[in-house]
Protein backbone atom coordinates (compact mmCIF):
# COMPACT_ATOMS: atom_id res chain seq x y z
CA UNK A 1 0.00 0.00 0.00
CA UNK A 2 1.23 3.88 -0.91
CA UNK A 3 2.51 5.41 2.10
CA UNK A 4 0.14 8.86 3.52
CA UNK A 5 2.07 11.01 2.29
CA UNK A 6 1.81 9.58 -1.31
CA UNK A 7 -1.80 9.17 -1.59
CA UNK A 8 -2.16 12.70 -0.01
CA UNK A 9 0.34 13.65 -2.92
CA UNK A 10 -1.88 11.61 -5.71
CA UNK A 11 -5.01 14.07 -4.43
CA UNK A 12 -2.57 16.74 -4.87
CA UNK A 13 -1.19 15.75 -8.80
CA UNK A 14 -5.25 15.44 -9.65
CA UNK A 15 -6.17 18.69 -8.09
CA UNK A 16 -2.86 20.35 -9.65
CA UNK A 17 -4.08 18.66 -13.14
CA UNK A 18 -7.83 19.76 -12.67
CA UNK A 19 -7.38 23.33 -11.95
CA UNK A 20 -4.49 24.33 -14.45
CA UNK A 21 -4.39 21.71 -17.30
CA UNK A 22 -6.66 21.49 -20.16
CA UNK A 23 -5.77 19.00 -23.31
CA UNK A 24 -5.50 21.87 -25.61
CA UNK A 25 -3.08 23.63 -23.40
CA UNK A 26 -0.68 25.94 -25.75
CA UNK A 27 2.81 23.68 -25.62
CA UNK A 28 4.61 26.45 -24.33
CA UNK A 29 2.48 27.04 -21.54
CA UNK A 30 2.99 23.35 -20.80
CA UNK A 31 6.66 22.94 -20.74
CA UNK A 32 6.58 26.47 -18.42
CA UNK A 33 4.42 25.23 -15.89
CA UNK A 34 6.12 21.65 -15.82
CA UNK A 35 9.93 23.56 -14.81
CA UNK A 36 7.94 25.81 -12.26
CA UNK A 37 6.40 22.70 -10.87
CA UNK A 38 9.48 20.28 -10.58
CA UNK A 39 11.87 23.26 -9.99
CA UNK A 40 10.57 23.01 -6.54
CA UNK A 41 12.12 19.34 -5.36
CA UNK A 42 15.33 20.70 -4.14
CA UNK A 43 18.67 18.56 -4.84
CA UNK A 44 20.23 16.56 -1.82
CA UNK A 45 23.22 17.57 0.12
CA UNK A 46 26.51 17.12 -0.60
CA UNK A 47 25.47 16.53 -4.45
CA UNK A 48 27.40 19.22 -6.87
CA UNK A 49 25.53 20.34 -10.01
CA UNK A 50 27.81 22.05 -13.04
CA UNK A 51 26.61 23.18 -15.93
CA UNK A 52 28.46 21.58 -18.80
CA UNK A 53 28.56 21.18 -22.67
CA UNK A 54 30.41 18.13 -23.17
CA UNK A 55 31.40 17.42 -27.24
CA UNK A 56 28.95 19.81 -27.92
CA UNK A 57 25.48 19.11 -25.99
CA UNK A 58 24.84 21.01 -23.31
CA UNK A 59 23.74 19.86 -19.93
CA UNK A 60 24.61 19.28 -16.26
CA UNK A 61 26.59 16.99 -14.32
CA UNK A 62 25.95 15.64 -10.86
CA UNK A 63 28.36 14.21 -8.53
CA UNK A 64 28.26 13.66 -4.69
CA UNK A 65 31.50 15.12 -2.76
CA UNK A 66 34.31 13.58 -1.93
CA UNK A 67 33.43 10.56 -3.90
CA UNK A 68 35.96 9.11 -7.17
CA UNK A 69 33.22 7.73 -9.49
CA UNK A 70 33.55 4.49 -11.04
CA UNK A 71 31.15 5.09 -13.18
CA UNK A 72 29.33 7.57 -15.00
CA UNK A 73 25.30 7.50 -16.32
CA UNK A 74 23.54 8.78 -18.74
CA UNK A 75 20.57 10.42 -17.91
CA UNK A 76 17.92 10.89 -20.31
CA UNK A 77 14.70 13.07 -18.79
CA UNK A 78 11.06 12.47 -19.46
CA UNK A 79 8.53 15.09 -20.49
CA UNK A 80 6.96 12.98 -23.60
CA UNK A 81 9.60 13.87 -25.77
CA UNK A 82 8.57 17.40 -26.22
CA UNK A 83 8.98 18.92 -22.46
CA UNK A 84 11.39 18.56 -19.85
CA UNK A 85 15.05 19.87 -19.21
CA UNK A 86 17.72 20.24 -16.76
CA UNK A 87 15.29 22.18 -14.35
CA UNK A 88 12.59 19.41 -14.39
CA UNK A 89 14.88 16.57 -13.79
CA UNK A 90 18.06 18.03 -11.86
CA UNK A 91 16.39 16.68 -8.65
CA UNK A 92 16.29 12.80 -9.44
CA UNK A 93 19.50 13.34 -11.31
CA UNK A 94 21.02 14.59 -8.18
CA UNK A 95 19.55 11.95 -6.19
CA UNK A 96 20.66 9.03 -8.44
CA UNK A 97 24.05 10.42 -8.05
CA UNK A 98 24.52 9.79 -4.46
CA UNK A 99 22.63 6.49 -4.79
CA UNK A 100 24.95 4.87 -7.10
CA UNK A 101 27.60 6.49 -5.98
CA UNK A 102 28.78 7.36 -9.69
CA UNK A 103 28.95 10.51 -11.82
CA UNK A 104 25.30 11.86 -13.95
CA UNK A 105 24.79 13.55 -16.83
CA UNK A 106 21.57 15.35 -17.89
CA UNK A 107 21.57 16.48 -21.51
CA UNK A 108 19.49 18.89 -22.72
CA UNK A 109 18.80 16.78 -26.28
CA UNK A 110 16.38 18.43 -28.79
CA UNK A 111 12.14 18.25 -28.55
CA UNK A 112 9.31 17.76 -30.62
CA UNK A 113 7.59 19.21 -32.52
CA UNK A 114 10.77 21.25 -33.39
CA UNK A 115 12.89 18.44 -33.25
CA UNK A 116 10.49 15.10 -34.33
CA UNK A 117 11.81 11.34 -34.54
CA UNK A 118 14.79 10.74 -35.10
CA UNK A 119 16.68 13.51 -34.71
CA UNK A 120 17.14 13.19 -30.57
CA UNK A 121 17.99 9.33 -31.06
CA UNK A 122 20.68 10.75 -33.98
CA UNK A 123 22.31 13.22 -32.07
CA UNK A 124 22.25 10.96 -28.78
CA UNK A 125 23.83 8.03 -30.98
CA UNK A 126 26.59 10.50 -33.04
CA UNK A 127 27.49 11.96 -29.65
CA UNK A 128 27.79 8.94 -27.24
CA UNK A 129 31.01 7.49 -28.17
CA UNK A 130 32.28 10.78 -28.25
CA UNK A 131 31.09 10.92 -24.51
CA UNK A 132 31.99 7.68 -23.73
CA UNK A 133 35.84 8.63 -24.46
CA UNK A 134 35.72 11.51 -22.75
CA UNK A 135 34.91 10.18 -19.31
CA UNK A 136 36.82 6.73 -19.35
CA UNK A 137 34.28 4.80 -17.30
CA UNK A 138 32.04 2.23 -17.85
CA UNK A 139 28.52 3.25 -18.20
CA UNK A 140 24.97 3.58 -17.48
CA UNK A 141 22.18 4.51 -19.95
CA UNK A 142 18.69 5.48 -17.51
CA UNK A 143 15.64 7.53 -18.09
CA UNK A 144 11.84 8.28 -16.79
CA UNK A 145 9.20 7.82 -18.83
CA UNK A 146 9.66 9.08 -22.52
CA UNK A 147 13.33 9.50 -21.64
CA UNK A 148 13.20 5.82 -20.31
CA UNK A 149 11.75 4.67 -23.76
CA UNK A 150 14.83 6.57 -25.42
CA UNK A 151 17.25 5.22 -23.55
CA UNK A 152 15.80 2.19 -24.58
CA UNK A 153 15.63 3.15 -27.76
CA UNK A 154 19.74 4.45 -28.14
CA UNK A 155 20.78 1.27 -26.61
CA UNK A 156 19.33 -0.83 -28.91
CA UNK A 157 20.90 1.42 -31.69
CA UNK A 158 24.06 1.14 -30.16
CA UNK A 159 23.79 -2.82 -30.35
CA UNK A 160 22.75 -2.45 -33.96
CA UNK A 161 25.69 -0.29 -34.77
CA UNK A 162 27.99 -2.96 -32.83
CA UNK A 163 29.30 0.06 -30.60
CA UNK A 164 29.40 -0.27 -26.73
CA UNK A 165 25.74 0.04 -25.69
CA UNK A 166 26.32 0.17 -21.54
CA UNK A 167 26.95 -1.85 -18.73
CA UNK A 168 23.34 -1.24 -17.81
CA UNK A 169 19.92 -0.17 -18.49
CA UNK A 170 18.21 1.71 -15.39
CA UNK A 171 14.29 2.91 -16.48
CA UNK A 172 11.86 4.47 -14.50
CA UNK A 173 8.08 3.80 -15.82
CA UNK A 174 9.68 4.10 -19.89
CA UNK A 175 7.19 4.98 -22.17
CA UNK A 176 7.98 2.09 -24.56
CA UNK A 177 4.65 1.78 -27.31
CA UNK A 178 3.42 5.03 -29.05
CA UNK A 179 1.09 3.27 -31.15
CA UNK A 180 -2.69 4.16 -30.31
CA UNK A 181 -3.97 2.68 -26.41
CA UNK A 182 -6.28 0.02 -27.02
CA UNK A 183 -10.05 -0.09 -25.58
CA UNK A 184 -8.88 -1.84 -22.70
CA UNK A 185 -6.06 0.27 -21.63
CA UNK A 186 -8.54 3.41 -21.99
CA UNK A 187 -10.92 2.44 -19.43
CA UNK A 188 -7.85 2.13 -16.77
CA UNK A 189 -7.35 6.36 -17.29
CA UNK A 190 -9.37 6.84 -14.34
CA UNK A 191 -6.23 5.11 -12.23
CA UNK A 192 -3.78 7.82 -13.25
CA UNK A 193 -3.46 10.81 -11.78
CA UNK A 194 -1.26 12.30 -14.02
CA UNK A 195 -1.36 11.19 -17.23
CA UNK A 196 -4.42 11.32 -19.61
CA UNK A 197 -5.22 9.26 -22.89
CA UNK A 198 -5.37 12.46 -25.12
CA UNK A 199 -1.61 13.20 -23.69
CA UNK A 200 -0.30 10.24 -25.00
CA UNK A 201 -1.96 10.44 -28.66
CA UNK A 202 -1.32 14.00 -28.44
CA UNK A 203 2.35 13.51 -27.65
CA UNK A 204 2.97 10.71 -29.63
CA UNK A 205 1.64 12.62 -33.09
CA UNK A 206 4.17 15.27 -32.02
CA UNK A 207 7.07 13.09 -31.42
CA UNK A 208 6.55 10.55 -34.44
CA UNK A 209 3.15 11.39 -36.42
CA UNK A 210 3.10 8.38 -38.73
CA UNK A 211 6.42 6.31 -37.32
CA UNK A 212 5.28 5.15 -34.02
CA UNK A 213 5.25 1.61 -35.20
CA UNK A 214 8.86 1.74 -36.14
CA UNK A 215 10.82 -0.20 -33.36
CA UNK A 216 13.10 3.01 -32.61
CA UNK A 217 10.16 5.00 -31.74
CA UNK A 218 8.25 1.80 -29.68
CA UNK A 219 10.91 0.01 -28.23
CA UNK A 220 8.61 -2.57 -26.73
CA UNK A 221 8.66 -4.14 -30.70
CA UNK A 222 12.19 -4.75 -30.83
CA UNK A 223 12.98 -8.36 -31.76
CA UNK A 224 16.62 -8.00 -29.84
CA UNK A 225 17.24 -8.50 -26.26
CA UNK A 226 19.21 -5.42 -24.23
CA UNK A 227 22.92 -6.88 -23.76
CA UNK A 228 23.23 -5.97 -20.21
CA UNK A 229 21.40 -6.55 -16.61
CA UNK A 230 18.28 -4.17 -16.93
CA UNK A 231 16.53 -2.36 -13.76
CA UNK A 232 12.95 -1.47 -14.43
CA UNK A 233 10.61 0.27 -12.23
CA UNK A 234 7.14 1.43 -12.58
CA UNK A 235 3.57 1.47 -11.42
CA UNK A 236 0.34 -0.63 -11.06
CA UNK A 237 -2.11 2.53 -11.41
CA UNK A 238 -0.34 3.88 -14.52
CA UNK A 239 -1.44 4.64 -18.09
CA UNK A 240 2.01 3.10 -19.36
CA UNK A 241 1.64 -0.48 -16.64
CA UNK A 242 0.92 -2.69 -19.57
CA UNK A 243 3.33 -2.08 -22.07
CA UNK A 244 5.81 -1.96 -18.82
CA UNK A 245 4.36 -5.05 -17.96
CA UNK A 246 4.77 -6.95 -21.77
CA UNK A 247 8.49 -5.09 -21.91
CA UNK A 248 9.39 -7.25 -18.36
CA UNK A 249 7.20 -10.68 -19.54
CA UNK A 250 9.47 -10.41 -23.25
CA UNK A 251 12.67 -10.17 -21.44
CA UNK A 252 12.17 -12.64 -18.73
CA UNK A 253 11.10 -14.57 -21.87
CA UNK A 254 14.52 -13.84 -23.40
CA UNK A 255 16.74 -14.31 -20.17
CA UNK A 256 17.62 -10.99 -19.79
CA UNK A 257 18.80 -10.25 -16.27
CA UNK A 258 15.90 -8.01 -15.46
CA UNK A 259 15.12 -6.37 -11.50
CA UNK A 260 11.99 -5.61 -11.58
CA UNK A 261 9.16 -4.00 -9.13
CA UNK A 262 5.53 -2.53 -9.73
CA UNK A 263 4.98 -0.05 -7.15
CA UNK A 264 1.41 -0.32 -5.86
CA UNK A 265 -0.87 3.17 -6.00
CA UNK A 266 1.49 5.38 -7.13
CA UNK A 267 1.32 8.00 -10.05
CA UNK A 268 3.50 7.48 -13.24
CA UNK A 269 7.20 8.74 -12.95
CA UNK A 270 6.60 9.20 -8.93
CA UNK A 271 10.59 9.10 -8.57
CA UNK A 272 11.06 12.60 -9.98
CA UNK A 273 10.21 13.89 -6.26
CA UNK A 274 13.20 12.45 -5.63
CA UNK A 275 13.32 12.32 -1.39
CA UNK A 276 10.01 13.95 -1.17
CA UNK A 277 8.23 10.86 -1.10
CA UNK A 278 9.90 8.10 0.70
CA UNK A 279 8.45 5.41 -1.96
CA UNK A 280 10.62 7.50 -4.19
CA UNK A 281 13.54 7.69 -1.98
CA UNK A 282 13.25 3.88 -1.56
CA UNK A 283 13.15 3.31 -5.86
CA UNK A 284 16.19 5.84 -6.53
CA UNK A 285 18.04 3.62 -3.89
CA UNK A 286 17.37 0.60 -5.06
CA UNK A 287 18.61 2.04 -8.80
CA UNK A 288 21.50 3.23 -6.80
CA UNK A 289 22.19 -0.51 -5.46
CA UNK A 290 21.61 -1.67 -8.82
CA UNK A 291 24.27 0.54 -10.46
CA UNK A 292 26.60 -0.73 -7.64
CA UNK A 293 26.24 -4.22 -7.97
CA UNK A 294 27.00 -4.31 -11.73
CA UNK A 295 29.92 -2.62 -11.28
CA UNK A 296 31.54 -4.66 -8.49
CA UNK A 297 30.50 -7.28 -10.52
CA UNK A 298 32.29 -5.81 -13.68
CA UNK A 299 35.35 -5.20 -11.19
CA UNK A 300 35.74 -8.88 -10.63
CA UNK A 301 35.43 -10.16 -14.19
Amino acid sequence: MASVKARATTLMVKGLRAAFYSESMDLKEMRKGFEVLMSRFSLPFNVRMTRESISGLRGAMFLPENVRPKCSILFLHGGAYAMGSVKTHAGLAAHLAKAAQAQVFLPSYPLAPEHPFPQALNLLSDWLPQWVASQGLPFFLAGDSAGGGLALALHHRCIAQNSEAGKGLILFSPWVDLRPLSSEVQALEHRDAYIRCADVERFSQLYAAEQRENPEVSPLLQATAPNCPVFLHYTSDELLYNQCRQLAQKWKNQNVELQERVWQGLFHAFQALGSWLPESEASIAEAGEFVQKVVRMQDLK
